[in-house]
């Protein structure tokens, strides 16, 4: 069970480390592991995450990054879907 829920998370953090070049210990999230405004897990991080203010780097810790990524969170879940 444990491989399979959390160590995944893990890898993706890594990813989002390598990629951004921080500190894997810098980042500060909660003790589930989930970090920024939007408290993303770092799997959804990669699926998700947004530069809504177009610098070249998606913070889940500025509110328009964060805002921008929600969003795209709930499009993929099917927010705004008409249902028939």
């Amino acid at each position: 069970y444990l491989d399979k829920t959390f160590f995944p998370e893990l890898v993706a953090l890594f990813r989002i480390a390598h990629y951004r070049k921080i500190d894997i210990l810098s980042i500060k999230g909660s003790v589930s592991g989930a970090f920024g405004l939007p408290q993303f897990l770092p799997r959804s991080y990669l699926a998700y995450a947004v530069d809504g203010n177009k610098n070249g780097i998606v913070s889940l810790y500025e509110p328009i990054d964060a805002i921008w990524s929600v969003g795209n969170f709930l499009k993929n879940a099917g927010w705004g879907r008409t249902i028939k």
